[in-house]
């Protein structure tokens, strides 16, 4: 038997259907300019200088630019770190 397809990459991160479905409820805090609280944006940006998947501007797991994802509410760690 063989191998399953493998999802699409952009950049090497793989493209799977949660990620466009993350995307576009990103896009909907962008153009609604919805943030957490500071406060809650600098503890995730502490969390990701501490990661092994974070390159210091994008996260290995997700593909995202981590200074804008950290201020969106509706974003969440792919490694589940965040605790807000």
């Amino acid at each position: 038997m063989g191998r399953l397809p493998r999802a699409p990459k952009i950049a090497g991160v793989p493209i799977k259907f949660k990620t466009l479905k993350d995307l576009s409820v990103a896009a909907v805090d962008i153009a609604t300019g919805r943030h957490v609280p500071l406060e809650i944006a600098q503890e995730r940006w502490d969390t990701c200088n501490t990661c092994e998947y974070f390159n210091g501007s994008r996260c290995s797991l997700c593909g995202c630019f981590m200074k804008k994802k950290v201020a969106l509410p509706s974003s969440k760690c792919p490694d589940n770190r965040w605790k807000n």
